[in-house]
């Protein structure tokens, strides 16, 4: 590496959105002088886009260059210039590493725009120290030359990379800068509600999305006035930081209170501003003294009952012999229980049909396939269901479910009659055969 190598110290990093720097500077010996931003902001949303180096790694002979994957903002789109800044110098240092370059509308630049040095020298020149990383940003204008300056809106610094040095000082390579971590912050007052000149601590409480606990300062808000005029430290216990002031409040009504906090590192942590608190302020020797819990128990009521038919139900055949239909009765489901625990009613045949009289001792059987089917009919109440349609409620199936209420459902009285459709196989002989279907239900305890 050539050059005095500077001393390097951390600092807030440009952001990559549009910012407007505090002051100007002269451009001496193209490096522009420039107040370290106030309010630097890290990002990586993909619309901002990022420098692009090509190769993304190389040695002291490597010949690179450079463009963007994004074009220059609307109003901006004049020149550019790439430059490495470097925030051990105060103010800051913004040096240019490659010539202006002509903007053509949105489009991004490049890709193959020429650096003025190897990517090596120009870490150097700026005092990258080796094991180091610079970030190099470049520079939008609505000037076609000289750039003009962040000061006075005709140029912003937009997109940006990290470029870092090995620990041996030989080779350099390429990163996208991490994001900032974001952070939560919520504000409480204690006590809940004060008399007019008493005393009132306000508490900001600060969390980072990442678990970890970024040092910074609380500022407490009455609607857009500070009321702490010094920030208060922010302390940690574990994850969860802590900030306090106290504040009194002149005259009777409501307060807007909100906290803000602001990291120390704001490269690596964004800023962020609590939900406002309303807070209420009563009249001098008026004050709230607290709350007093109030519970009750409410006990377990009500009852679950399945009444079923008791007339035996009929099916008719159809003109050509091959089926015959009717209706079961109506099955009543009834739960009044308060706990709602659910549950389920079911209908299955379980033994053939038998015949009587003539027929005596013919039965229809399963043959050639289970002869019984129905349809679930009727009204249900407290979110309960009827069960599907089956063409077989026989033991090869298996029992068919009637209604079913989940649990959290079923409270009511619920009315049942599936309609029946039995199949006949060919060659049955005529005559009158009784089987029967067996209603069985699930009780869920409460």
């Amino acid at each position: 590496m050539k050059g005095l190598k500077l001393k390097w110290v951390g600092a807030g990093r440009l952001g990559r959105t549009v910012l407007t720097l505090g002051a100007a500077g002269a451009c001496v010996g193209g490096m522009l002088l420039i107040a370290a931003p106030a309010n630097a902001v890290v990002g990586t949303d993909p619309t901002l886009g990022t420098v692009e180096l090509s190769p993304t790694t190389g040695t002291s002979s490597t010949t690179t260059t450079w463009g963007t994957s994004d074009g220059c903002p609307s109003g901006f789109q004049n020149s550019a210039e790439l430059y490495a800044v470097n925030y051990g110098s105060s103010p800051a240092t913004f040096t240019a590493v490659s010539g202006v370059v002509t903007v053509s509308g949105s489009s991004p630049l490049g890709p193959d725009i020429g650096l003025a040095d190897t990517v090596l020298n120009i870490l150097s020149d700026v005092g990258v120290p080796d094991g180091g990383t610079d970030e190099w940003v470049v520079k939008c204008s609505s000037v076609a030359s000289a750039l003009g300056t962040v000061a006075n809106g005709t140029a912003v610094y937009y997109q940006d990379i990290d470029v870092n040095l090995n620990s041996a000082g030989t080779a350099y390579s390429v990163s996208t800068p991490a994001p900032a971590v974001n952070t939560t912050t919520v504000v409480s007052a204690s006590p809940s509600s004060a008399a007019v000149g008493a005393t009132v601590t306000l508490t900001a409480t600060v969390t980072a999305a990442n678990g970890t606990s970024p040092a910074g300062t609380v500022t407490f808000y009455n609607g857009s006035t500070a009321i702490n005029s010094t920030p208060a430290t922010v302390t940690y216990s574990g994850a969860t930081g802590t900030a306090t002031t106290t504040t009194t409040f002149a005259a009777a009504g409501t307060e807007s209170l909100s906290a803000t906090f602001t990291p120390t590192n704001s490269t690596g942590y964004n800023a962020s501003t609590s939900a406002t608190l309303t807070y209420t302020v009563v009249a001098s020797g008026t004050q709230t003294a607290g709350t007093v819990p109030v519970s009750v128990t409410i006990q377990s009521t009500g009852t679950f009952t399945v009444t079923i038919p008791t007339t035996a139900a009929t099916l008719t055949p159809n003109s050509a012999g091959t089926s015959a239909t009717g209706t079961l009765g109506t099955v009543l489901v009834n739960d009044s229980r308060n706990t709602f625990p659910g549950w389920a009613v079911y209908g299955e045949e379980t033994t053939n049909f038998v015949g009587s009289g003539l027929p005596s001792g013919a039965t229809i059987t399963d043959i050639p396939s289970d002869d019984l089917g129905w349809t679930p009919t009727g009204t249900v109440e407290g979110g309960a269901t009827l069960g599907p349609s089956s063409a077989d409620i026989g033991a090869t199936a298996g029992p068919a479910v009637l209604a079913q209420a989940l649990a959290g459902s079923g409270f009511g009285t619920d009315s049942l009659d599936p309609t029946l459709t039995l199949t006949i196989p060919a060659g049955t002989p005529a005559g009158t055969y009784t089987g029967g279907v067996v209603i069985t239900y699930i009780e869920v305890a409460p």
